[in-house]
Formats: structure tokens, C-alpha cells, sequence
């Protein structure tokens, strides 16, 4: 099973590492995938060799794949996948507000979620508001939080 699938997602990785596109692809498939350890995973993904946090096809493939596509991940009940989520949602910020602004949209959900995951996104959008973002993901955020 797993193993099987490390090495056909390494195979393919492998063969077409020299494509971006299809490398984007490959990122977004990545983060969206059942996971033991998400966050462990994703962080390994943000120090894989060609993924480039300066890169906003590579950045929203990875941490919008992640957001949008791995409810498990993104959504767990230790609140970790958004820490890490507002952590990139940053460092992003710092280099191009407006994907930023757009990414961190994926909260926009909280309202629909139980109350102990709209208090965690309640807190990530708090510690991005003291972080001092950008006016763009300022915007989103406030808007966000209410």
C-alpha cells in the first residue's frame, strides 16, 4: 500500500521534475493526499527541492491544495494544519500580498465547522491580524474573523 504509492509519487516526480506545471500538479496531489502525519508531511513538501515559496503557482498548488483539498489535514481537531496554514499564509504575505489575500479565503468556512474548529481558526486569523499582514490580507482576515 503506502510504500507502493511513496514510490510511484517519487517515479513520477522523477520523470517529470523538469515540467512546472505538471510539477505544480504533482504539489497540489501531494498535499491533498490521505497523510499519517499531515503537518509533518506538508513541512517536508515546503523543503522539497523545488518547491519555491517565492513561486505563486507553487505556493497555491501546495498550501491551497492543502487547505482546500485535505479536510482531514487542514481541519484536524489539534488545530496544527492551521497553524501551519497562517504560518505559510505569512511568510507569503511577505512576498506577494494579493495570493496571500486569496489563500487565506480557505477560512472563510469557519462559521460551518463545530465550535471547537471555529475557535482555532477564530485564534489563526487573530494571530495574523497582531502579525501586522499587508493591508490586502489584513482585509480578508478582518473581514474573515467578523
Amino acid at each position: 500500500g503506502g510504500r507502493r504509492v511513496e514510490r510511484s509519487m517519487l517515479d513520477f516526480y522523477e520523470k517529470w521534475e523538469n515540467h512546472p506545471l505538471v510539477i505544480d500538479k504533482w504539489f497540489a496531489v501531494s498535499a491533498s493526499r490521505e497523510m499519517s502525519d499531515p503537518i509533518a508531511a506538508m513541512e517536508a513538501l515546503t523543503a522539497h527541492p523545488a518547491y519555491n515559496p517565492s513561486n505563486p503557482n507553487r505556493v497555491r498548488a501546495l498550501v491551497g491544495g492543502f487547505a482546500m483539498n485535505n479536510p482531514t489535514g487542514f481541519h484536524h481537531i489539534s488545530g496544527k494544519g492551521y497553524a501551519f496554514f497562517t504560518k505559510q499564509i505569512l511568510d507569503m504575505d511577505s512576498r506577494n500580498p494579493q495570493i496571500a489575500a486569496r489563500l487565506l479565503g480557505a477560512f472563510e468556512i469557519w462559521r460551518k465547522l463545530d465550535s471547537t474548529r471555529q475557535g482555532l481558526i477564530k485564534d489563526e486569523l487573530r494571530r495574523l491580524i497582531a502579525a501586522g499582514p499587508s493591508k490586502n490580507t489584513l482585509e480578508i482576515a478582518t473581514k474573515t474573523l467578523g
